[in-house]
């Protein structure tokens, strides 16, 4: 019996080649070096070819890790959010660092005159906000930053916990301004003009 095999030879000059090879026999044809060695090559192409053209898809809104190149400004938001949140869940962390992305908005203030203004954020003065983020802080910070995943109406730029909020009167203030809660956060709705003036400024 004779059997003509294709294969592909070494690469030349000219490009590569293709050609028979010739056995008379099945014994000859698994026992040549020559052609066991392109056909592990042409196995070796096939799996190549099929995670080129067939990725693993994914939704980025849910991924856990973002494969991006943070930013001083991921950084910067990551850092307050592992101050004033790290022990939330990540609903939580993400309405957090919302809330600063609409204050930088609704105020037109960069990401760091928000974060370092004071009586802002009581985190900033902890140990925690110079300690490296989770990474549920940074996933929070990415996703608001630089994909936009908001989960609150843009008005909403109040949060605090009220089992260890001091400041009554503050809270009693916003209560009417109430959006939602997050973890132990609850989240507020911009203040309107004619209440601002009776609430410290924040």
């Amino acid at each position: 019996m004779v059997i003509y095999i294709p294969l592909i030879s070494q690469p030349s000059k000219k490009g590569w080649k293709v050609y028979n090879t010739r056995w008379h026999s099945r014994r000859d044809l698994f026992t040549n070096r020559s052609y066991m060695r392109h056909l592990f090559i042409a196995f070796l192409l096939c799996i190549t070819t099929q995670i080129y053209t067939n990725p693993v898809s994914f939704d980025l809104e849910k991924c856990e890790e973002y494969v991006v190149q943070d930013t001083p400004e991921v950084l910067l938001l990551a850092r307050l959010l592992h101050a004033e949140a790290r022990g939330e869940p990540y609903e939580g962390q993400l309405a957090a660092a919302q809330v600063v992305v609409n204050r930088m908005r609704l105020r037109n203030k960069t990401l760091r005159e928000v974060v370092y203004r004071k009586g802002q954020f009581d985190g900033v003065t902890t140990k925690a906000f110079y300690e490296a983020p989770s990474t549920s802080c940074l996933n929070a910070a990415r996703a608001v930053l630089l994909h936009k995943h908001y989960i609150l109406p843009l008005d909403v730029i109040y949060f605090h916990n009220p089992r260890i909020s001091t400041d009554t009167d503050w809270t009693n203030k916003l209560a009417p301004y109430y959006c939602c809660s997050y973890g132990n956060h609850n989240f507020y709705h911009q203040i309107t003009r004619n209440v601002r003036n009776q609430v410290i400024a924040r």
